[in-house]
């Protein structure tokens, strides 16, 4: 008989197995958009890169501008028995019940779930190295894969999920506890976004466990996704291909066979933006078993092509590669599916897949790419730059060339190898850029030869050439030692023409420019020529135009222009183009995209007055030149097409000079300086103001609703008009019509109607126009208005089919309606032709923003609230005082969340100094609802709510 003591015992052992295999819970699945390289993209903790429908060109593996995914997961499938039965039992990530395994009812799903205790219970995210307030409580520093608190990446997100849920077929891993089903797998998951190398790719280790007392004898892990290569809307011709022998040119890069890539028919994604190649490339399997099948098929919604038919994802894990698939060859909306396999998987055993998704702009560079992360994902934080060095002293190497500034033939590449590895090889690699990217010249060579002859015939000419040796054993993980050669040289060989070689030194990526000038700092370099013609343009989004700001002669080398952006609109989406040519060639950059609000100060809203038409909108001033201001008055006018197209302009009545023409009203942008002022005009769509409006009894307002758009039939124009319905008695007699008629009216069908009600247009004090439509069938065509049928209203003498808005009015079950009662129907007024705004600056303005600095930190409510689509959100950090001294510089983060805490964006999240700041929030890929915004500085936190109505 068991002691008390070692039941005791059993029964802790027992609490503690059954707290490292929890069930995953679908109550734990978090999101996370990263990205701290090149790539963005939402992931999930269930498995998932991206979701379907989900932030198109947003967060679907965006590169260049472009989404690439529409879901992307991992698999894992086996042959199991139970009871003398074989079962082929596939977990899958997908998400939707008509494309993962759920169970019948389509409410839990039968996969991979995320398990609990990975995340902060009070955080919407899921675990990532560069926000702690994203951890679990028990973590003190981040759990690296090679240590406590040891980073490789630029950020690095953790989570583990098990398939414990997956109860389609009668499989019992754990005997014991038959409530755990699946095949009794947990994945731990770690993804790496780095650079160095790495900017353009997404590395993904799967850390695979048995979790149950069963051995498994034959397992397949792998992924499906559905591509969109070029956007969400441009899938229709995308292709499919994988890497082969013949497609390399060089014997010694083996390693790139395998890769899959994916590309687009005519390299042309969304708006004719270029599109390029997305890659998958194993980088470890078990038994380094690599890509074993690989099948791309056209997509289904449903069934057949879905994760959830077992059978289909068994045929595809165990036939191999179909290189002769219809969808190789031809273009199409296709998904792929693709694994390793098979190996075993004992109880307790893990084994690992690594996986890179990357993007790369030509066939060739798939095959450097590939080599590269294949030969580097180890090394992550390996550094770029000249003369870096470091790693595992038993494997040092020393470059000892090149020793020459310039080469124009063959390279001779010398080391001397310093390790106590006699098998350790050498991996050889040049960097074109000064180590912004790096290319393998030799994977694996003997590190005791100490010599290698580089042949650079086809290497492209160029002044910023630099040369790394990798020394390393086995595993390349842990043994290795690098170095790179201390200064750059240069590659010219006789008789060809290099294009300029051109690199930006500022940030420009999402960067919001408060101050002037903007110092655009490059180097503009060509090793055939001396002189060279540069040209700097910037991307006006307000009027999709490239507009030059300066074009020069200069000599090759670095140049700093300081860009004046004290006139410039304030607006979001501006880019940068540079361009520089040799007169034979020429190079072009490219910026992220990056914000303008410059101002010095703020006028108060009494200097704008509103003197003809209803507009609400909101019309502010800034100043940027104090001493351009004068004692003039404008006159703002507009010129109204459509809700759609608004423009406006701004006339000095004191010069009887137009300063501003034909200007759109958009309320992203401020317009252009004009006599050291900036208008900022924020409006709306003309549309029913239902707090406004409603019954004068309250208890009636229930039963009212409004109509607009598509909604209401006719062609719907835009009104700013107000309406008042008054009900006569509602008494009937015994034909059923009114005793006390209001007005007769026609229907939707021309035919007459009679109402017990007189609806008065506001702005004309006479009767409206309206109509009625008889929607009800049971009532239609009585020569009467009905509960229920809508009072389609107009704007005064309007066209034939021009209607504005709807109001229904239901029969209330426990109210009457009767004499006197008053419904008002009151609009928001947007901007109208017969608006018109008078602005009289005077010295009465806020001063300077460089003269102060707020005492409080301070989040203000939007404006306007409700908006649609854009808002301006402004908010004060104040200095933060230390021991030491004052801090100049503070991180801060402004997000928004929907209404159940998931954030849907993030609008600032950098270092600033003290200050008032104004962020422009555009929503217009959301939805309707209350939405929560929260400033984050320091200690600091504040959050408001705001209402989005489109």
């Amino acid at each position: 008989m068991l002691s008390t003591r070692y039941l005791l015992i059993i029964l802790i052992a027992f609490s503690i197995y059954k707290s490292q295999t929890i069930t995953g819970d679908q109550s734990e699945i978090k999101e996370l958009i990263i990205n701290d390289n090149n790539v963005t993209n939402l992931l999930f903790n269930y498995g998932s890169i991206g979701a379907p429908n989900r932030l198109g060109n947003i967060a679907d593996l965006v590169w260049n501008e472009l989404g690439y995914m529409f879901e992307f997961g991992p698999m894992i499938a086996a042959k199991v028995t139970e009871d003398n039965q074989t079962f082929e039992i596939t977990s899958d990530s997908f998400i939707r019940n008509f494309q993962g395994d759920y169970n019948p009812d389509g409410t839990l799903k039968w996969g991979f779930l995320p398990e609990l205790g990975f995340t902060n219970s009070n955080s919407d995210e899921i675990a990532n190295s560069k926000n702690p307030d994203s951890w679990p409580a028990a973590w003190t520093n981040w759990p690296g894969e090679f240590g406590e608190g040891v980073l490789i990446a630029e950020n690095e997100v953790f989570y583990k999920m098990n398939d414990f849920t997956n109860a389609e077929f009668p499989y019992y891993p754990f005997p014991e506890d038959q409530s755990k089903r699946g095949l009794g797998i947990s994945v731990t998951v770690r993804i790496y976004q780095a650079k160095y190398g790495f900017d353009d790719a997404l590395i993904v280790k799967y850390f695979i466990k048995n979790e149950s007392p069963k051995n498994l004898s034959e397992v397949y892990f792998g992924f499906m996704g559905d591509p969109h290569v070029g956007g969400p809307s441009d899938y229709a011709d995308d292709r499919v291909g994988i890497i082969k022998n013949e497609d390399l040119t060089n014997d010694a890069f083996t390693e790139a066979v395998n890769t899959i890539y994916n590309y687009d028919e005519d390299m042309k994604g969304t708006g004719g933006k270029p599109a390029y190649y997305m890659n998958l490339a194993f980088l470890e399997t078990p038994s380094d078993l690599g890509l074993t099948s690989m099948h791309p098929a056209q997509y289904t919604n449903s069934l057949p092509n879905v994760p959830m038919n077992d059978p289909l994802m068994w045929e595809w894990f165990t036939s191999g590669i179909n290189y002769n698939a219809e969808l190789m060859n031809n273009p199409g909306d296709n998904v792929i599916h693709f694994g390793t396999g098979p190996f075993t998987l004992n109880s307790l055993e893990t084994k690992t897949v690594s996986l890179a998704i990357f993007f790369s702009y030509d066939l060739l560079d798939v095959i450097n790419d590939a080599l590269f992360l294949k030969n580097h994902y180890h090394w992550m934080s390996m550094e770029s730059f000249a003369g870096a060095k470091g790693g595992i002293e038993n494997y040092k190497v020393n470059l000892t060339s090149p020793i020459n500034s310039e080469y124009n033939s063959n390279i001779n590449i010398e080391w001397d190898y310093q390790g106590s590895d006699p098998n350790a090889k050498v991996m050889i690699e040049y960097s074109p850029d000064f180590g912004q990217s790096w290319k393998v010249i030799h994977p694996s060579f003997d590190a005791s030869s100490e010599s290698y002859s580089w042949d650079i015939s086809n290497v492209n000419d160029g002044m910023n050439y630099l040369l790394r040796l990798i020394s390393y054993g086995s595993p390349k993980s842990s043994n290795y030692y690098y170095t790179t050669s201390d200064e750059r040289f240069a590659i010219n060989k006789p008789g060809e023409n290099a294009k300029p070689e051109l690199k930006l030194l500022t940030d420009f990526k999402e960067k919001t420019f408060t101050t002037s000038p903007v110092l655009i700092d490059i180097i503009a370099e060509d090793i055939d020529n001396q002189n060279i013609s540069i040209e700097i343009e910037y991307y006006n989004p307000l009027f999709n135009a490239w507009i030059q700001i300066d074009e020069f002669q200069s000599q090759s080398g670095s140049y700093r222009y300081n860009w004046n952006i004290e006139n410039m609109a304030d607006g979001t989406g501006y880019k940068l183009k540079i361009t520089v040519s040799d007169g034979n060639s020429e190079t072009e950059l490219l910026t992220d995209e990056f914000s303008i609000n410059y101002y010095r100060g703020l006028f108060n809203s009494s200097i704008v007055e509103h003197t003809e038409g209803k507009a609400e909108a909101l019309v502010n001033a800034s100043i940027v030149d104090p001493d351009k201001i004068t004692n003039d008055t404008y006159e703002i006018s507009f010129s109204v097409q459509n809700e759609n197209s608004k423009k406006y302009k701004v006339m000095n009545l004191t010069t009887d000079l137009e300063l501003i023409l034909d200007y759109p009203v958009t309320n992203n942008f401020s317009s252009e300086a004009f006599d050291g002022i900036k208008l900022t005009i924020q409006d709306e769509k003309s549309r029913i103001d239902t707090p406004k409006s409603g019954f004068t009894r309250n208890e009636l307002n229930p039963f009212v609703s409004y109509l607009t758009g598509n909604q209401l039939p006719g062609v719907v124009v835009s009104c700013n008009d107000d309406w008042t319905l008054i009900f006569n008695n509602l008494d009937t007699l015994s034909d059923g019509s009114y005793l006390y008629p209001g007005d007769t009216v026609q229907t939707t069908q021309l035919q007459n109607v009679v109402v017990p009600f007189k609806l008065i247009n506001n702005d004309y004090l006479e009767s409206a126009d309206y109509l009625i439509s008889e929607n009800n069938p049971i009532t239609r065509g009585n020569g009467k208005w009905d509960f229920g049928e809508t009072i389609i209203l107009r704007p005064q003498n309007p066209g034939s089919i021009d209607v504005a808005y709807g109001v229904q009015i239901n029969k209330p079950l426990d109210q009457t309606i009767g004499l006197g009662d008053t419904l008002q129907v009151i609009t928001f007024n947007g901007i109208t032709n017969e608006d018109k705004y008078l602005l009289k600056p005077n010295s009465n303005f806020v001063l300077s923003v460089e003269e102060i600095i707020p005492s409080q930190f301070s989040l203000s409510q939007n404006y306007p609230n409700p908006f649609n689509p854009s808002t301006i959100i402004e908010y004060s950090i104040p200095n933060v005082e230390t021991s030491l001294a004052t801090s100049q510089m503070q991180n801060v983060t402004l997000k928004v969340y929907d209404i159940l805490g998931r954030e849907v964006a993030v609008l600032v999240n950098e270092q600033q100094s003290a200050g008032k700041y104004r962020v422009n929030f555009n929503a217009s890929n959301l939805s309707s609802g209350i939405y929560l915004y929260q400033l984050k500085s320091g200690n600091h936190v504040s959050s408001k709510k705001m209402l989005l109505i489109k």
